[in-house]
């Protein structure tokens, strides 16, 4: 498995506090087009998150699973984080 770092930052304590909702990265992540149905989020450092995006039926439509495994969490100014591609069921990550 191989993974890219990510570092973003935060630009308000209401978008910061979003990242922690499952129900808010399903409706936002992937691109246009995508679905996203499943969100498992560890938000802390040294945690990791499991979500699915969905590819749409023209494209496909398969299931494409990643995981964020958290490095620095700075509540409202940075997120940094390892985002890599995983198998649907990721014990390496979420045990």
């Amino acid at each position: 498995m191989s993974s890219a770092p990510v570092s973003s930052p935060l630009p308000s304590r209401r978008c910061g506090a979003r990242g922690t909702d499952p129900g808010y990265v399903t409706r936002w992540w992937g691109p246009h087009g995508f679905t996203s149905p499943r969100a498992e989020l560890d938000f802390r450092v040294g945690g990791a998150s499991l979500v699915c995006m969905r590819a749409p039926a023209e494209l496909g439509g398969q299931d494409m699973y990643n995981t964020w495994a958290y490095c620095r969490i700075e509540p409202t100014s940075l997120l940094e984080f390892d985002l890599a591609f995983t198998a649907r069921r990721s014990r390496q990550i979420l045990g």
